[in-house]
């Protein structure tokens, strides 16, 4: 399953690979912590399209594993109330923020955004990506949840230009229905113009 939003310079979308395995006999369940825990594998970057000025568009593909000991992550599309409205943090449960470095420190990327009902007046506010993993029904005896999730996410390099922005690094967690927030994960700092495969250790894959 694949959702997409679109926002100014940005775009995103996930893909959700659930990996399970049946067990049968006399095999005893196997038992995880109920609170979610996520592990980076690797990001592609690729630049392969322009935009309307020719500029470079730049395509992050984070692949991360997750693993639920409850089988409680995942969203149904119903679930928009409560803790789930969509003016709550937890509409949403994958997490996503990026990261400039500033003179050898990380800070949160900022953009204007115009104030509601205004013409004129901005604010300053956070960049940052956030979406639902999707419910998925569980099969078999073991009640853990366990896949392998890839975000997607779209940024036209003009965005880097005008925000003056030269290193970066994705920063990400993922919430369970109980509310429960997993592990702080991230890749590791890189170009803004680097292209090519970057696992989880000091490994670089060049295209």
């Amino acid at each position: 399953m694949q959702t997409k939003i679109n926002i100014k310079f940005f775009s995103i979308s996930f893909t959700t690979m659930l990996i399970m395995v049946l067990y049968t006999g006399c095999f005893e369940p196997v038992q995880y912590p109920a609170e979610p825990q996520i592990d980076y594998q690797r990001m592609i970057v690729t630049n392969d399209s322009m935009d309307l000025l020719d500029n470079p568009v730049y395509m992050y593909d984070i692949i991360f594993n997750v693993l639920d000991g409850d089988s409680n992550v995942g969203l149904k599309a119903k679930d928009t109330s409560g803790a789930f409205a969509p003016d709550s943090k937890f509409y949403n449960n994958t997490f996503i923020s990026i990261y400039q470095k500033v003179d050898g420190e990380f800070k949160h990327i900022l953009v204007q955004v115009p104030v509601p009902g205004s013409d004129n007046d901005y604010v300053y506010d956070t960049v940052f990506f956030n979406m639902r993993i999707p419910h998925t029904e569980h099969v078999g005896l073991n009640k853990y949840f366990k896949a392998e999730v890839k975000v997607n996410i779209t940024i036209g390099n003009v965005f880097f230009i005008e925000n003056n922005i030269d290193s970066i690094k994705y920063v990400f967690q993922v919430a369970d229905k109980d509310l429960n927030l997993s592990n702080f994960q991230e890749t590791k700092t890189f170009s803004t113009d680097y292209v090519g495969t970057m696992l989880d250790t000091n490994t670089v894959i060049i295209y």
